[in-house]
């Protein structure tokens, strides 16, 4: 078995050599997909001749440019559809494996299917993909050993937990949040070394596009005041007060005073996001820095739940349960807390970590999400290595024991290997059926328990129920075994008539560029979901 990963020597996969060797020498190979669709459209593999079989993880990513709707359409649907089916090059066999086929439609007709949408006068054809004509498929739960499969998949038992939200008219009080808004509300647009260095340069051009261009940039960029280093600050104040309402101004108060701290401890190379600053940037952002008055957090015990919101009063109770009843019925306790924001993350860590009821009863480790973008990253991103452990640090020490619970985004939703837990909680309601039904999976224990955070008389209780009601629509659709895929079909299209579907080829070495429209077979596959009930 061969294992195939963009963050393994990236550069490695542009050998087709080496792409040659892998293919001869391994039956199986375990791949991210956009090395693979790299190496597809370097014509270094040649998925009709080289590749029987397709199984694509958490299926559900096959739509829009996501890599797997890549491969299928640009590849897959170009491999003539012969029966029976040549040797040299047919199609694959394709698997999908998903929880949940729809992400957050309220048609799930449509979210199965495709629907093809014509708009006039130009009678252009308008594609609104979907998992079945993505993937080729049809979507079915497992039949086979049904109630074996059941014996081990035991769904959890849903609670509300409701707390008071916080009046952003009359929001608690922050000495931290309020001396980083004095600093930020009082930046001069014009003493950023961007708009200084874009000013020199202007000087400098003689009258001509080149100047006009940058004329133009600068001007745009002092109108919206929208600068790096200017946006990293807005965006470091905006999160400090989302934490202030949310988790409580002592959750904002340590915040800010861990963010500087760290923003000045680390200045080096070594920090991702420094490397992206010029020398003039980084001695202005700490300058500013510097001009922020932080008042450091009190530890004592009576500060932490004074300075904390109704909202963390609520998860703390849940917490409190939670353990109470693993216990009593013998049970090791083993949770997962999913929060939207990644600075929410760190900062409810720290509230959870030191809170007097609860600081004894859970080790606690944290999972962000990480960003390999080449372009320049976000101020806030300095906040990346601002906790303890490593990501895969964290998950070794939940799974032997060591850590009881953790409180993680999205991340530990799909695609990565966490144990089964008794206690999930959703500190914030999940935006769409993937999430609901990926963080409730994550509750897979007997007698574990799945519960949602809602704002006394908020909306947010509608969703829920939306999605409840989706997912046995969905789990009728495809549990029935005499549903049929419906076999849309389009006229031939002028690809002339649509630059989206221009395409380059190059037949001496399978080189493929662009993106083409291909349709209908009547291959069938099987989605698996992770519920059966």
């Amino acid at each position: 078995m061969g294992l195939i990963s963009g963050a393994l020597e990236p550069d490695q996969w542009k050998n087709p050599r080496l792409w040659r060797d892998v293919l001869d020498d391994h039956r199986i190979i375990v791949s991210t997909p956009q090395p693979l669709l790299d190496a597809l459209r370097h014509g270094y593999v040649n998925l009709g001749a080289d590749i029987g079989l397709v199984v694509f993880d958490e299926a559900h990513h096959a739509v829009d440019k996501h890599p797997y709707n890549a491969i299928m359409q640009e590849f897959y649907f170009q491999i003539p559809l012969v029966y029976p089916p040549e040797p040299q090059c047919s199609r694959p066999t394709i698997l999908g494996l998903t929880a949940s086929p729809i992400f957050d439609g309220s048609d799930v007709e449509k979210a199965f299917r495709c629907v093809l949408e014509y708009s006039m006068p130009l009678f252009a054809v308008t594609v609104v993909s979907m998992i079945e004509t993505n993937l080729d498929c049809t979507i079915r739960a497992p039949r086979h050993h049904r109630n074996e499969l059941a014996s081990f998949v035991h769904r959890p038992i849903f609670k509300h937990v409701l707390y008071s939200e916080a009046d952003w008219f009359n929001r608690p009080f922050s000495s931290n949040v309020s001396a980083l808004s004095a600093v930020v509300g009082s930046l001069d647009i014009e003493c950023d070394p961007y708009v200084q260095s874009s000013r020199a340069k202007l000087a400098n051009l003689s009258p001509g596009p080149e100047r006009t261009r940058l004329d133009q940039v600068l001007s745009k960029t002092i109108m919206k005041r929208k600068t790096y280093t200017h946006t990293g600050l807005k965006d470091f104040l905006t999160a400090a007060e989302e934490i202030c309402m949310d988790v409580g101004p002592w959750a904002a108060d340590w915040y800010i005073g861990k963010v500087i701290e760290h923003a000045t401890a680390t200045k080096s190379a070594s920090e991702p996001f420094w490397t992206t600053l010029s020398h003039k940037e980084k001695k202005y952002l700490l300058s500013i820095l510097d001009k922020v008055v932080v008042t450091p957090v009190s530890y004592n015990p009576q500060d932490i739940i004074t300075g904390t919101s109704d909202k963390v009063r609520a998860l703390v109770e849940c917490l409190e349960d939670a353990k109470l009843d693993a216990e009593t019925h013998n049970q090791s306790y083993s949770g997962l807390v999913f929060v939207t924001r990644r600075d929410t993350v760190l900062a409810l860590t720290e509230v959870i970590s030191n809170h007097p009821r609860i600081a004894n009863l859970f080790t606690i480790g944290h999972l962000l999400g990480s960003s390999e973008s080449r372009y320049r990253r976000s101020f806030l991103d300095i906040t990346r290595n601002l906790l303890g452990s490593s990501h895969d640090q964290t998950l070794t020490d939940f799974k032997i024991g060591d850590k009881n619970l953790i409180i993680s985004t999205s991340v530990a939703e799909e695609g990565i290997d966490i144990q089964s837990c008794c206690n999930v909680i959703r500190w914030d309601p999940p935006p769409n059926m993937v999430s609901w039904a990926q963080s409730r999976g994550r509750a897979r224990r007997e007698r574990s328990t799945f519960a949602i955070m809602f704002a006394a008389g908020g909306w947010q209780k509608d969703y829920v129920k939306k999605w409840e009601d989706l997912e046995q629509q969905m789990i009728r659709m495809y549990n029935n075994a005499d549903r049929k895929r419906k076999e849309d079909t389009i006229d031939a299209v002028d690809e002339d008539e649509d630059d989206d579907n221009l395409k380059l080829s190059v037949s001496s070495t399978g080189y493929v560029k662009g993106k083409s429209i291909f349709w209908r077979t009547d291959h069938t596959l099987y989605i698996q979901s992770g519920d059966y009930p």
